[in-house]
């Protein structure tokens, strides 16, 4: 088993399927539009290749799952424009999975770029700003504060933990929840992990999954990068 797995612990109700890769993937706009123009005849190329980097369950802890990611739509108030949005991006991949007792949830998502530093220099640049956020997860909405997380990874490395509260039905109360989201620009690509729990993730596990990431990303690099 790998150094980010825990010890046993009772099984307890997932918040939501998919929670951190929608949440994230909506906050960082990494997923909301589509490809560059005039990227169309690589894209499936590129596709491909961003699969084989992918983490995939042998990665993980043993008995972790593979999830399909619940929907978000998007953000409604708060943080303006879309950090790494699609303007110069070529393809992108991602992949979310879930620990057997219901949290914490992982996902990750990689996106290849034209113009990597400068993507990566604004979207850090924009998040650096971003303080509070809302949106609507699952149709109900979701009020978010957006602050910086301490994590030592160099300049082309960013971090931000994202709270809030959820009503969590299966034990008729309100739960504290937390996702802490890590960025790397590795080359062409900017890739992003997050990981969700209550009432907050652990950032020794979650240093774990990113070092795979960027790991798996070095041994399949891109044909073109």
């Amino acid at each position: 088993m790998r150094s980010g797995a825990r010890a046993a612990r009772p099984p307890r109700a997932s918040l939501a399927i998919g929670l951190a890769a929608a949440i994230g993937s909506t906050l960082f706009s990494l997923s909301l539009a589509p490809p560059v123009f005039g990227a169309a005849a690589s894209a499936s190329s590129d596709q491909a290749a961003l699969q084989t980097q992918t983490l995939t369950l042998s990665d993980l802890p043993q008995g972790w799952k593979a999830t399909a990611s619940a929907s978000s739509s998007g953000a409604t108030s708060g943080c303006v424009g879309r950090p790494f949005g699609a303007s110069q991006r070529i393809a992108q991949i991602q992949a979310s999975f879930q620990d057997p007792s219901g949290l914490p949830d992982l996902f990750e998502q990689i996106s290849d770029y034209n113009s990597p530093s400068t993507v990566f220099a604004k979207g850090v640049r924009d998040l650096n700003r971003c303080h509070n956020v809302s949106i609507s997860q699952s149709g109900a909405p979701l009020k978010i504060h957006v602050a910086r997380l301490a994590y030592r990874g160099g300049r082309l490395t960013a971090a931000y933990t994202l709270s809030f509260v959820v009503k969590n039905a299966s034990v008729g109360r309100s739960q504290d929840v937390g996702i802490d989201v890590v960025l790397v620009r590795v080359g062409d690509e900017i890739v992003e992990v997050g990981l969700a729990d209550a009432p907050r993730p652990q950032v020794s596990q979650l240093r774990s999954f990113v070092a795979k990431a960027i790991a798996d990303i070095k041994q399949h690099p891109q044909s073109g990068g």
